[in-house]
């Protein structure tokens, strides 16, 4: 069920199916919720490929754009690791030629153990307009780097308003100060707009195509953000939640999902579908429990 406040996303070329298991209960067919229910999480071709045992390896990225040999690395990565102050960087001056910009983009080596976990912790932390964890960023980097070939490179969603400029630029990582070709992980559909914190919801952008793309992409299809010059229909919901923070706008149900729960249509859910709760349709977002894609397959 589509509604007013937000652009209709535009259909993926080959849009990928989600198994059974998550499809919308009854009530809402809107063809936006299903493209975006139809959405892969982030970085399935490499969780859930063969390449899942690079990602999760010790992987160290300097700011001229290439990655560090991993022999070089590993014996120094357990010393910076504990001296560093932001979640994925550590001086490592060292082992790159420069003295002016000494931090590493530094992902220590993980396991099967060690995702498992944090998916399991990450359920409380799944819910609209919420911000992507540490946890989700550092797989959604590792897949990315290991997808481009250990260059990490901005990755354009067609959902993406066409006045937002995004060309598979190749991005840095943050080396002690903000630059506009520093990688940021971004919403597909804006947190502002009730866009929830999914794997299937990311996309990394450069921090100066974030900061242009701001609120104009697309929102969640089963959310109504109203401006401040619409008025909500008599009787529609509020969507309060404790986390939730509604920044410009005031977030209620959608519209379509209220006129049908006012004509009594039978068949709706208790809320709209896409309305992000661990236990709600769209549960299955771990890109590392996805069948591999067929050409990663076949890698």
């Amino acid at each position: 069920m589509g509604q007013k406040a937000v652009k209709g996303a535009k259909p993926a070329k080959k849009p990928p199916v989600k198994p059974s298991g998550n499809k919308p209960n009854g009530g809402c067919g809107c063809e936006t919720f299903e493209q975006c229910m139809m959405r892969q999480p982030y970085g399935v071709d490499v969780w859930s490929g063969p390449k899942k045992s690079q990602a999760m390896g010790c992987i160290a990225y300097s700011e001229k754009k290439c990655v560090i040999d991993n022999s070089k690395i590993k014996p120094k990565v357990e010393k910076a690791l504990k001296r560093r102050r932001l979640p994925f960087y550590a001086e490592l001056s060292d082992l790159i030629d420069t003295q002016e910009k000494s931090k590493v983009m530094v992902f220590p080596a993980i396991n099967e153990g060690y995702i498992q976990r944090n998916m399991g912790s990450l359920a409380k932390n799944i819910h609209n307009t919420a911000d992507f964890t540490n946890f989700q960023k550092s797989m959604i980097l590792r897949a990315n780097l290991v997808r481009n070939g250990m260059v990490m490179k901005e990755d354009p969603d067609e959902d993406i308003e066409e006045e937002v400029s995004v060309k598979l630029k190749e991005l840095l990582p943050y080396c002690g100060e903000y630059t506009p070709d520093m990688w940021s992980v971004d919403h597909i559909r804006t947190r502002s707009k009730g866009g929830c914190n999914r794997f299937c919801n990311a996309m990394v952008i450069t921090f100066y195509d974030n900061q242009i793309k701001s609120d104009k992409g697309p929102g969640c299809p089963c959310i109504c953000p109203l401006k401040e010059d619409e008025t909500p229909g008599d009787g529609q919901k509020v969507l309060n939640h404790e986390k939730w923070n509604k920044k410009r706008y005031e977030l209620y149900e959608c519209t379509e999902y209220f006129l049908a729960r006012e004509n009594n249509v039978k068949g709706l859910p208790d809320k709209p579908s896409g309305i992000c709760d661990p236990a709600r349709d769209c549960k299955l977002d771990n890109p590392c429990e996805w069948p591999p894609p067929k050409k990663a397959a076949e890698a």
